[in-house]
């Protein structure tokens, strides 16, 4: 069965926005009522995973994308890919290391914990970046350029 296909949020290429924007660009835009309830509760579960990667203390690239940058008014969960210096990922011991392994090897409970899909790659590796900008930087089609937002965690 084929994904209905909504408009993106932003049109085309990579949009920078801090964590303070999340609200007024992906909730903000749908009013009140069911869509924005539903978009809420959705940022308030994304807010809950970020707030667990911070505790790693790693500096991070995210892209933001799937159907919660579009005008969908219920996008079943947030698609995320991280990029990542991964010495510092090796370097990351304890109970850092386990957080780490949890946010980001489990994808399945992180999908149903956060009801985010979670990725992540090496910031140095240039195929990656080419391969997440094809994959999110398009709608379903394959063909419709589609926006994605990022944020940098220092």
């Amino acid at each position: 069965m084929k994904e209905l296909e909504y408009p993106p949020l932003h049109p085309e290429g990579i949009k920078d926005i801090d964590e303070e924007q999340l609200y007024p660009v992906f909730v903000q835009p749908f009013g009140r009522g069911q869509a924005h309830d539903y978009r809420q509760n959705l940022l308030i579960q994304f807010g809950q995973f970020i707030n667990q990667f911070k505790r790693l203390g790693l500096k991070a690239e995210l892209w933001i994308d799937g159907s919660f940058c579009t005008r969908a008014p219920d996008p079943s969960d947030v698609d995320l890919v991280f990029f990542f210096d991964l010495i510092a990922i090796d370097q990351l011991e304890g109970d850092k290391r386990d957080l780490f392994e949890r946010l980001f090897t489990n994808r399945k409970f992180m999908k149903a914990q956060y009801r985010v899909e979670v990725f992540y790659e090496a910031n140095s590796d240039l195929l990656a970046y080419q391969k997440w900008q094809r994959d999110f930087g398009t709608c379903y089609d394959d063909v419709t350029p589609k926006g994605i937002f990022r944020i940098y965690f220092n």
